[in-house]
C-alpha cells in the first residue's frame, strides 16, 4: 500500500490525538509513506504552537521535532509546484479541508 500522509496525519504518529493507533497501523502496514515538502516547516509550526500554548513543554517539544526530523529521510517527498498548490486549494474548497 502506498500512504499519503499530510502534516495533520503525521503529526499524529508524534502527538497523542484519538486518531495516533489508527495512522501508526497504517504506516505499519504501508509500502511506502509519502508527504510534501512542505510538511517539514508545518510540522514545526504545529509543535512550536503546542509549545506556545504550552500543551508541550520545551524538552517534548524539541523531543517530538528531533524524532520527526530523524524519521524525515524514509518518507517519500513530494514537490510542491504550481500545479499542485492549485489542486490543493481546489481540494480544500472542495471538502473544506484547513492548510
Amino acid at each position: 500500500m502506498i500512504l499519503y500522509l499530510d502534516t495533520s496525519a503525521l503529526a499524529k504518529q508524534y502527538i497523542r490525538e484519538p486518531e495516533s493507533p489508527q495512522v501508526v497501523t497504517w504506516v505499519a502496514e504501508a509500502d511506502l509513506v509519502g508527504t510534501s515538502l512542505i510538511a517539514r516547516p508545518e510540522m514545526a509550526a504545529v509543535l512550536g504552537r503546542l509549545l506556545h500554548m504550552k500543551a508541550l513543554d520545551e524538552a517534548a517539544a524539541r523531543n517530538t521535532l528531533s524524532a520527526f526530523y530523524d524519521r524525515w529521510p524514509a518518507y517519500v517527498r513530494l514537490p510542491l509546484n504550481e500545479a499542485t498548490a492549485n489542486r490543493a486549494g481546489e481540494l480544500a474548497w472542495e471538502h473544506g479541508l484547513r492548510g
